[in-house]
């Protein structure tokens, strides 16, 4: 195992990958590890649990199990040490319930406190995190529909992401899913795949449901065939004939699920609800230097706040193209142009 791969925690550099053949679910335990030749994070198989991942589980005593010889040595190839409370997270819902219990007050609790991101972590989350994992956990944290403060997201939010191969990646985003309502999936799927970008009308960040449907399905499955054959989400080349596994249940979901019923009624009182009981930290500004300016808009302070607002805005929406990450520029130069953009629009009031 590379070092690149290891984790302060045994368990989390393995993950339990469940596939559906025959139509059952089946399970195996995988790990992920660094592709120096293509310096990139892949998996491999670990052990094999078949369709029932419990046959590994044997009772030594009423309150005592032990794990099979032939998966504990599997693991233990794979970690380099005692494998017992690696297995009981990877195979903690096929434990029996009384050792749960048992073993529940022994887990290891997650600290209230999230750690400073190192520097290298920074620079892999700059290098590694997709725009598409980033919408997804943006909506799961805020339910937003508008998401563009995108890039506010505390880059401590993307640390259980990091040293992972795609495939892990979305295992871990499937566990999130689950937090999800019913009626969120089709609102949730709209936001992931950006699709209002593909619609010109001004309700459409708020009120999906109100816009074409066709068109709707139509973009959709674009967008869906696009991220299917991005070689940068995968970290691999990849074909187009069909569709990748873990997209699957995107397209099933959209096409079973219905935006969630609301009557303007409610969208009142729950908008005026949120504008005169939401509080929220002021957010912290970043500091922009006159070069920086000039370089991000063509022009100088003095000269940015000598145009009207009409200009400053037709001048920003340019320059925003230019430097908005969907379009290839650096998050850290958007969050400045749209600093100083907001700035001098409310200056000009």
């Amino acid at each position: 195992m590379d070092g690149a791969a290891r984790h302060v925690y045994p368990g989390e550099k393995m993950y339990l990958a469940t596939l559906r053949k025959k139509g059952r679910l089946s399970y195996t335990i995988r790990a992920s590890f660094f592709d120096k030749a293509e310096a990139v994070y892949r998996y491999r198989e670990v052990f094999d649990l078949g369709f029932d991942p419990a046959r590994y589980i044997h009772r030594l005593a009423e309150n005592a199990i032990y794990f099979d010889e032939s998966l504990e040595e599997a693991v233990a190839g794979e970690y380099g040490g005692e494998p017992t409370a690696v297995l009981e997270e990877l195979l903690w819902d096929f434990l029996p319930e009384e050792e749960r219990r048992i073993i529940g007050g022994f887990r290891r609790r997650p600290s209230g406190r999230l750690s400073a991101l190192s520097l290298e972590e920074r620079r892999e989350i700059e290098r590694t995190i997709h725009i598409f994992d980033r919408r997804r956990l943006y909506f799961i944290r805020y339910g937003a529909v508008d998401q563009s403060r995108i890039y506010r997201l505390n880059d401590k939010m993307y640390r259980p992401l990091l040293r992972k191969s795609r495939d892990e990646k979305e295992y871990y985003f499937q566990s999130l899913e689950k937090s999800l309502r019913p009626a969120e999936m089709k609102k949730y799927i709209f936001v992931i795949f950006n699709l209002q970008q593909n619609f010109d009308e001004i309700y459409r960040a708020f009120m999906p449901e109100a816009l074409n449907r066709q068109r709707m399905d139509e973009v959709f499955v674009e967008e869906l065939c696009r991220l299917n054959r991005d070689g940068g989400f995968w970290q691999t080349t990849v074909g187009d004939d069909f569709l990748h596994p873990h997209l699957r249940h995107y397209l099933i979901y959209f096409f079973d699920y219905s935006f969630e019923s609301r009557s303007f009624d409610y969208d009142f009182y729950r908008e005026f609800r949120a504008g005169h009981r939401k509080f929220s930290w002021p957010e912290k500004k970043v500091k922009v230097t006159e070069d920086e300016v000039r370089a991000l808009f063509g022009q100088t302070m003095t000269e940015l706040k000598k145009m009207s607002r009409s200009e400053l805005g037709r001048l920003f929406r340019k320059k925003a193209k230019a430097h908005h990450p969907d379009g290839g520029g650096e998050a850290a130069n958007f969050i400045k142009l749209r600093q100083v953009y907001e700035n001098l629009k409310s200056r000009s009031r």
